[in-house]
Order: C-alpha cells, then sequence, then structure tokens
C-alpha cells in the first residue's frame, strides 16, 4: 500500500498544466538554474590561491610571534582546501570563497596608498591580489 501511494504521487498528472511540474521537479529545476562554477571561475579561483602562496615569503617578516604564524599557515591551508573544494564543485566552498575573496579585498583596499608610499613591492602584490580577486568574484558569479 505504501509503494502505491508512493507511485501516485511521484506520477504525472493529466490534468496538470504544460510547463507546470510537481514539487519534487521545481527543486531539481531550481538546481539546473543555479550558476555552477565554471573553467574560468575554476580558473581563477586558481590563481587566487597561487597569488596568495606566492604572498607568503613577504608576509612572514610581519609575524613577530610564533603564535602568528601558525595562524598564517593555518589560514593558508583553509584556503588551499576551500579552493580544492569549490574546483570539486562544492556550493558551499564556492560561497566560502566568495566571502574570503570580497572581504579581503575590502580589508586591503584602503591600505593600498600606504603601500605605494612606504612599500612598493607590497603595493604591487596587492594590487595584483585585489585585481585578481575581483575578476575570479566576477567570473565565478557569472558562472563562466
Amino acid at each position: 500500500m505504501n509503494q502505491d501511494m508512493t507511485r501516485s504521487t511521484l506520477s504525472h498528472d493529466s490534468t496538470m498544466p504544460i510547463g507546470k511540474s510537481l514539487a519534487g521537479d521545481q527543486s531539481s529545476t531550481l538546481r539546473r538554474k543555479r550558476a555552477p562554477t565554471g573553467r574560468f571561475g575554476a580558473i581563477s579561483a586558481l590563481l587566487v590561491l597561487f597569488v596568495s602562496l606566492i604572498e607568503i615569503p613577504f608576509e612572514l617578516p610581519g609575524y613577530t610571534g610564533s603564535v602568528e604564524l601558525v595562524a598564517l599557515l593555518i589560514s593558508k591551508a583553509i584556503y588551499v582546501l576551500v579552493v580544492s573544494f569549490m574546483a570539486m564543485g562544492s556550493r558551499v566552498a564556492r560561497i566560502a570563497f566568495m566571502l574570503i575573496c570580497g572581504t579581503s579585498v575590502l580589508a586591503i583596499l584602503p591600505a593600498i596608498p600606504t603601500e605605494h608610499s612606504n612599500f612598493h613591492m607590497g603595493f604591487e602584490l596587492s594590487v595584483l591580489e585585489c585585481i585578481v580577486k575581483l575578476a575570479a568574484l566576477i567570473l565565478i558569479q557569472m558562472g563562466i
């Protein structure tokens, strides 16, 4: 009896207008409409990770204690994991990546003029990082 009820609720109703679907079909339709991380989005995320890893030697002199160094290394490891899961198609990792990139750009932008006058190499790395992160955010959001 339980199977009959399941079949009747899952079978298509002939009186249903064309273009309408069952609730289960609507959720799968919504999933298909979400923009997946496209090829260029995944490549740009890997490029952001690459730039982040290149910056490590320039960030190390700013950390004086071992706790700060461990925090830096843990943050980079988390970043590697998020990008890896995002490249494999994880929606949660995609959201986390976009949140990390967005807040990072908002944190870096105000410091760029100071870096330009005090540490020119840091200025160039920060500008590069902001450009790459903004491009990644746009490409990932567009699903390209």
